[in-house]
C-alpha cells in the first residue's frame, strides 16, 4: 500500500512539473524624469554571466527544492533586458539611434526568481557606459534588486503568472534605478 502511494505521489509531482515561456515588459510610469538632452544613445547587447540556460528565469519549487513549475522568457534574458533598458531610456525621452557616440550595455550577473513559501526575484547587473568614438569606459557601475512578496504563494499550487509578475516588477525597479541614478544620468550626458 505504501509502495503504491509513493509511486502516485511521485507521477503526481512529475505531472505537474511544467515549463512556461512568457514575455516580460517594460512599463515606465508617467512619471519619471524627463531629459532635456538631445543626445542621441545607443543600447547595445547585454552579456549574460548566469550558468542558467539563456531563457532561463525561475521556478516554483517544491519542499525538497525541486522545480514543479519553471519560468523561462520567449526570448534570451539578455535581449529581454537590453530591451527593458532600450525602453527605459525611451520613457525618459531619449533618442536612440545605431550610431550615436554613447553606448549603454551591461553584464547579467543575476536573474532569478522563485517561489517557495513567498515570492521573490533577484537581479545583479553591471551596467556599463562607453564612449563610442574614444572606445573609453565613462561608467562601470553594479546595480542590484531584489523584489519580495510575503504573501502566501501558495506552495505547489503556486500561480506561474503570480511568479511572472514579480519577476517583471523586479526587472522595471532595476531599469529605474539605473536610469535614474545620478551618475549614469552623468554618464549619458542625459
Amino acid at each position: 500500500m505504501f509502495k503504491s502511494l509513493c509511486i502516485l505521489a511521485i507521477a503526481a509531482s512529475l505531472a505537474a512539473c511544467s515549463t512556461t515561456r512568457v514575455d516580460l515588459r517594460y512599463e515606465g510610469s508617467s512619471a519619471l524624469p524627463k531629459t532635456a538632452s538631445v543626445q542621441p544613445i545607443v543600447v547595445t547587447a547585454f552579456k549574460d554571466a548566469r550558468k542558467d540556460d539563456p531563457n532561463w528565469m525561475g521556478a516554483i519549487r517544491g519542499g525538497f527544492g525541486n522545480a514543479l513549475k519553471t519560468l523561462e522568457s520567449n526570448q534570451p534574458v539578455a535581449v529581454v533586458v537590453q530591451t527593458a533598458f532600450a525602453d527605459g531610456l525611451r520613457a525618459r525621452g531619449v533618442t536612440l539611434v545605431s550610431n550615436a557616440k554613447l553606448s549603454l550595455s551591461g553584464t547579467i550577473q543575476k536573474f532569478e526568481s522563485i517561489t517557495v513559501i513567498r515570492r521573490a526575484a533577484t537581479i545583479v547587473i553591471d551596467l556599463k557606459v562607453t564612449d563610442l568614438a574614444s572606445g573609453q569606459d565613462l561608467l562601470s557601475k553594479t546595480f542590484e534588486g531584489e523584489v519580495i512578496d510575503s504573501s502566501s504563494a501558495g506552495g505547489v499550487f503556486a500561480s506561474i503568472d503570480n511568479l511572472r509578475a514579480t519577476t517583471e516588477n523586479a526587472l522595471r525597479q532595476i531599469v529605474d534605478r539605473a536610469l535614474d541614478d545620478t551618475e549614469v544620468r552623468q554618464a549619458l550626458k542625459i
